[in-house]
C-alpha cells in the first residue's frame, strides 16, 4: 500500500488507538521484555517505529535519554503529541513518516539509536525494513506481533461482507528470523497470551466494526456496506452489549543489529 493510501487508513482508526491505555512496565509483556536489554541510560536514544497514538513512546520516556515515535498517519501523530503533553513528557518527540520509505542517512539517523522497538506495527512488514532499522541502529532492535489470533466474531464479520483480512503478521516472523540468523544477529524469540476481548454499546460496535472493515480491507465503508454492519450488530447484541472475543499469541523477536562474533552478555537471562 503506498504511503499516501495507509496514512488515510490509519487516520480513519486513530481514534480507537488513541483511547488505549498507556501500558505500565510492571504488568505489560512487552515491556518486560524490552526492560531486560541493556539501553536504558540517562542518554540513550529509543526509536518507537508505527508509534500510533504514542503510549508506548510515553511508557519507556522515563527510562531514557530520548524517545523519537515514528508514524505514517498524521492524525495519531497528532494524538501523540497532545498525549505526550498530557503527561508533560519533553524527551519525546514525534515525527510523521513513512518508514519504508525513509532515507536513514539523509535523516541524520545512521547508527544514531540504542534501541528501535516496534509493537503490533506493521511499520516491520519486510526484510528491507529490518535491514534499514540495521542501518539506523547501533544497539538493539525489538518487534512484537501476532503468532495467532483467534477470533470468532471478527472471523463471521469479514465473512458476512465476504471480504477476508489482508493482514496476515504470522507469516513474517520465519522470513525475519532466517534473515536475522543468517546475517548472525541471532534474534531471540519468546511468546506471551493475550486477551483482547471487547465489550461495546450498539453505536461502538457499529463505529468499531466499519474502522476494522476499512483497516483490514482497505475498502471503504459505503452506505450500503453501514447498513450491512448495522445488520451484522442487531445479531450479535445481547443485553445490550455486542461482545467482540479475541484470543492473541503475540510473538516478540529481539536481535542486536551488529553480527554477534563474541560477547554474549546481553543474551544471558
Amino acid at each position: 500500500m503506498e504511503a499516501k493510501e495507509s496514512a488515510k487508513k490509519w487516520d480513519g482508526v486513530a481514534g480507537q488507538f488513541n483511547d488505549l491505555k498507556v501500558p505500565a512496565w510492571k504488568d505489560d509483556p512487552f515491556l518486560k521484555i524490552l526492560e531486560k536489554l541493556p539501553v536504558w541510560t540517562p542518554d540513550s536514544e529509543v526509536l518507537d517505529l508505527g508509534c500510533g497514538a504514542g503510549r508506548y513512546s510515553i511508557a519507556v520516556a522515563d527510562r531514557c535519554g530520548h524517545v523519537t515515535g515514528s508514524d505514517v498517519s498524521p492524525k495519531m501523530i497528532e494524538f501523540a503529541v497532545k498525549k505526550k503533553e498530557e503527561y508533560g513528557k519533553d524527551n519525546i518527540s514525534f515525527i510523521n513518516e513513512c518508514w519504508h520509505d525513509m532515507d536513514i542517512k539523509e535523516k541524520g539517523m545512521e547508527k544514531k539509536y540504542d534501541l528501535i522497538f516496534g509493537h503490533m506495527t506493521p511499520a516491520f512488514d519486510t526484510v528491507d525494513d529490518l535491514d534499514r532499522a540495521a542501518q539506523a541502529c547501533k544497539g538493539f532492535c525489538a518487534l512484537a506481533t501476532f503468532a495467532k489470533r483467534e477470533a470468532p466474531v471478527a472471523d463471521e464479520f469479514l465473512k458476512y461482507m465476504k471480504t477476508e483480512s489482508r493482514w496476515h503478521d504470522e507469516n513474517k516472523i520465519p522470513v525475519f528470523f532466517e534473515h536475522l540468523y543468517k546475517n548472525k544477529n541471532y534474534p531471540v524469540v519468546d511468546y506471551y497470551y493475550r486477551d483482547d476481548t471487547q465489550e461495546f454499546c450498539r453505536e461502538d460496535a457499529v463505529a468499531f466494526l466499519k474502522d476494522r472493515y476499512i483497516l483490514d480491507t482497505a475498502a471503504e465503508a459505503d452506505e450500503k456496506n453501514v447498513e450491512k454492519i448495522c445488520d451484522f450488530v442487531d445479531a450479535h447484541m445481547k443485553n445490550g452489549i455486542f461482545v467482540n472475543e479475541v484470543n492473541s499469541l503475540i510473538v516478540t523477536l529481539v536481535w542486536r543489529t551488529q553480527e554477534v562474533e563474541n560477547g554474549f552478555d546481553s543474551y544471558k537471562r
